[in-house]
């Protein structure tokens, strides 16, 4: 039976950890699904999978966590409804912003330079 388990990464100083990719490659590793979001100088990861696979998961998860200087929170019990397609849109949604924004700022680099 598939559980659905949550635990937030917390950093006091940085706003984006970025462990989302590294996240996502161990959840796909273990068959995982995972749903992140940020929040302020933290990361909310929403997990769903059989409980080995989870606690497998979060020790990874937190054992890199530490190497950014970050800390996790303890695995809790997530008692809501995660739309998992929303979730992977989001995401995309995400990271198609960021590549945006990126070549907004190479063209703005390339003007001044003319």
């Amino acid at each position: 039976m598939q559980h659905l388990k949550s635990f937030r990464i917390r950093n006091r100083k940085v706003k984006d950890i970025g462990m989302r990719p590294f996240l996502l490659a161990e959840a796909n590793k273990r068959r995982l699904r995972i749903s992140t979001r940020n929040l302020d100088n933290e990361v909310e990861v929403v997990v769903a999978g059989f409980p080995e696979d989870i606690n497998d998961f979060y020790v990874v998860a937190c054992k890199k966590a530490e190497e950014k200087e970050a800390y996790c929170t303890p695995l809790e019990d997530y008692p809501y409804y995660i739309d998992w397609n929303a979730s992977y849109q989001g995401l995309v949604a995400e990271e198609m912003s960021k590549f945006v924004q990126h070549g907004m700022r190479i063209e703005s680099t390339l003007c001044e330079m003319n």
